[in-house]
This record gives C-alpha cells, sequence and structure tokens, in this order.
C-alpha cells in the first residue's frame, strides 16, 4: 500500500489584502505627514539662521558706510541696485539667498531713517525689518504687521518709530528687526571724548609751550645780570644793554634781550587757517609755529579750509581739512583717529576704492567771539590782542549770514 503526501500553500485572503493596504496607508500617510512637519521645521530654522545673518550684514553695512539702503517705496530705489544686492558685500549669503526665504518667495525689506535728538546732538537713526510670510507665503491676520503704519505708509514717515516698536508676529510669520540707535549713540560719547580730549591736549600743550618761553626768557635775563656783574655795571636784564653806557654788555658771551618780549600777548596754540577771509592778525608765539611746520609745511597754520573753494565745503574741503587735522592729533600727541567726527561718514577722496571716512572736525585756533541781539546770533571781531578766547573745536561749520539763532548759532572760527 503507497501513502501519497499533498502540500498546500495558503494565501492571503481578499479581506487580509484589503486590511494590509488599509493600514499601509495608514502608516504612510502619518510617516509623510511627518516628514512634511520635519522638513518645515527645518526650514523654519534655517529661515532664522538666514534673517540672523541679514541682520548681521545691515549692521555691518552701517558701521563701514553710515547708511541702509532705501527700500522700494522710496523714489531713488533703483532695482538694478537692491537692497539684498547691497548688503550682499556684507553677507555670506548671496544676494538670492537673501532676496528669497526658504521657501522660495520674496521677502520684504522695509526701512526708515528718523532724526533723534541724543543730549547736544541730532542725528538719524535707521529702523529696518526684514519679513517672511513663513510656510503659507502671508502675514497671519494675528500679526501686529497690517494694523500698523509700518507696513502701511508708502514711504514711512518719521511716527511710524513706535509702529517699529509694537510690531509682533502670530503663527508662521518671521521678521528681523535692526536699529542703529546703539551704534549711533555709542559713536556720540566717542565724539564727545575726542573731543574733550582734543581740548585738554591744546591746554596742556599751550602751557607747556609758554613755560619753555618763560624759562628761555629766565635764562637770558640771568646771562645778562651775570655779564652787568663781570663788567661791574648795571645791566637791564630784559635786554643786556647797560644802563650807564647804553650799549651791550660784552663782558659775558651771551647778552642780548630775552626771546619773547611779548610773551604775554602772543598766542601759543597751533595757529589755525583764517576762516571766512576775517584775517587773524594775533602774534602766535615762535615755538607754537615752529613746532606746526614739520607737520603742516611752511605756512605756519593747521588747514581747516581750501582757498580755492572760498572755503565752500565739498569732497576735497573735507580730505584737505582731514590732512590738517591727523597732523594736529600727531602735534598734540594723540591718536589719528582723534581727529574726525565719528558720528558722521564721508566720502573719502583719497580713496580709490570709494571708501568713506569720519567727517574731520573743524579747528579755529583764535575764534570769533558770538554776540545776541534781538534773539539773532552774529560773530563779533577776532580779537589780535589779549584777551583771547580758547580755541573752538567743532563737529560742523556754519557761516555767519545773518541767520544764526541761539539754537543754531554761526560757528565764529
Amino acid at each position: 500500500m503507497s501513502i501519497t503526501t499533498q502540500s498546500k500553500t495558503a494565501g492571503f485572503s481578499l479581506p487580509e489584502m484589503i486590511l494590509s493596504v488599509a493600514v499601509l496607508a495608514i502608516l504612510v500617510t502619518i510617516s509623510f505627514s511627518t516628514i512634511l512637519q520635519f522638513l518645515d521645521q527645518q526650514r523654519v530654522k534655517e529661515e532664522e539662521k538666514d534673517l540672523n545673518e541679514i541682520k548681521k550684514a545691515l549692521e555691518a553695512m552701517v558701521r563701514d558706510v553710515g547708511t541702509l539702503p532705501v527700500d522700494e517705496d522710496d523714489p531713488s530705489f533703483d532695482s538694478n541696485n537692491d537692497w539684498a544686492e547691497q548688503i550682499a558685500r556684507y553677507s555670506n549669503l548671496s544676494e538670492d539667498e537673501i532676496r528669497i526665504d526658504r521657501w522660495t518667495r520674496p521677502r520684504v525689506y522695509r526701512v526708515l531713517a528718523a532724526p533723534e535728538v541724543f543730549r547736544d546732538a541730532e542725528f538719524d537713526v535707521f529702523y529696518a525689518t526684514v519679513f517672511s510670510g513663513g510656510s503659507d507665503g502671508q502675514e497671519d491676520p494675528d500679526s501686529l504687521l497690517g494694523g500698523t503704519d509700518w507696513w502701511d505708509d508708502q514711504p514711512l514717515e518719521e511716527d511710524a518709530v513706535t509702529d517699529y516698536g509694537a510690531i509682533s508676529l502670530a503663527d508662521d510669520d518671521m521678521i528681523v528687526k535692526f536699529t542703529d540707535y546703539k551704534i549711533k549713540t555709542e559713536s556720540y560719547f566717542r565724539t564727545a571724548e575726542r573731543l574733550k580730549r582734543i581740548a585738554e591736549a591744546l591746554e596742556t600743550y599751550a602751557q607747556v609751550k609758554l613755560n619753555e618761553a618763560l624759562v628761555d626768557n629766565e635764562t637770558q635775563r640771568e646771562t645778562n645780570l651775570d655779564c652787568g656783574d663781570a663788567a661791574n655795571a648795571s645791566v637791564d636784564p630784559d635786554t643786556g644793554i647797560q644802563d650807564d653806557t647804553g650799549v651791550l654788555c660784552n663782558a659775558a658771551p651771551g647778552a642780548g634781550a630775552i626771546p619773547y618780549l611779548n610773551v604775554a600777548s602772543e598766542l601759543f596754540y597751533p595757529p589755525s587757517q583764517d576762516a571766512e577771509s576775517i584775517a587773524d592778525n594775533a602774534t602766535y608765539n615762535d615755538k607754537t609755529t615752529q613746532d606746526v611746520d614739520p607737520f603742516i609745511g611752511t605756512n605756519d597754520n593747521v588747514s581747516v579750509f581750501d582757498p580755492v573753494t572760498d572755503r565752500v565745503e565739498n569732497v576735497d574741503d573735507d580730505d584737505l581739512r582731514k590732512e590738517g587735522m591727523v597732523s594736529l592729533m600727531r602735534l598734540l600727541g594723540l591718536p589719528d583717529s582723534h581727529c574726525c567726527n565719528a558720528l558722521e561718514l564721508v566720502a573719502d577722496a583719497a580713496s580709490a576704492a570709494s571708501e568713506t571716512m569720519e567727517r574731520p572736525f573743524f579747528y579755529f585756533s583764535n575764534p570769533r567771539p558770538r554776540s545776541t541781539l534781538a534773539g539773532v546770533v552774529t560773530c563779533g571781531s577776532r580779537r589780535s590782542v589779549p584777551p583771547f578766547l580758547p580755541p573752538r573745536i567743532t563737529v560742523d561749520y556754519k557761516i555767519d549770514d545773518g541767520s544764526g539763532t541761539p539754537t543754531d548759532p554761526p560757528t565764529c572760527g
């Protein structure tokens, strides 16, 4: 008798297949949603990083050139040199990476330059925002953007600074805010410190030169008196002349007049160039003019204006004045950087790369007095004899054209 064994391979039934496919679909759906959420979270992190990089670029630009790009609502906006192109020079991001967010939509850039008064100075402060609508590419209704003048005014008005401070976001909206207010106030304190140190250095310099002149005079007097003693004669200590003969004492070498007969009526500050073609007829002590020559040349003065342009302020004038002010700083033993106003940047004519420089101060060794009559401030006559006013160092220059006021007086250099 033979026994036959039959093998049967069982498959999935139709209900089992339907259930398996359904479970697989659910798992795929859940996984895909999780993957999408993960990818979007990654984009959010990358967008935050990009916005911070853009903020750093805005700060670097304002520190370098003292300004920020205008936005598209400004009349001077140039689409061929927009904000992204300008700040890309200060960032590791490319122009497109700055202009387009992580969801491949354009970011929105807005900027306002508003005048601010800080202590005794007034300067423009920049307020800027760069906005991304996030994954949906739109401003969320709960975000405080569209309800403020900051987003609606075209162009922005000065009162939009309040709206800038009130900006808040909701949902997936993203924004970076930048203002150079702190940079400007730091520059203010740096400028004030420079002016203070220059004033102190000028007073120290003048006192040292005066003392040197007085010592030289006293040394000569002692020589003259010694000569008189040797010649058994009465001698005028200031001139070395014998009273009884009227001739120079020659009993000892070195007799003669003291070197600085008019020391009490001379100025001991480094002399500046005349301002507004009003001659400075004061007498400057030789010790001061001899000190200035190696720095300036043979003009015996610190250049303040360019006489070729009738002292009207222009780029060449800034460049010329900086040379003189740097020389003055070296003469006074101060750093070269003390020559200039850290609050204001101007074009550097000496730079082939169109760079900027801090605007040089204005220096006047024998300034004119100011007088006020009926609310109008004008300049008086420059002194040629004592008493003299102390030197005047200013961040700006205003000509005496009859429009001066107590709050905006002429410089009177």
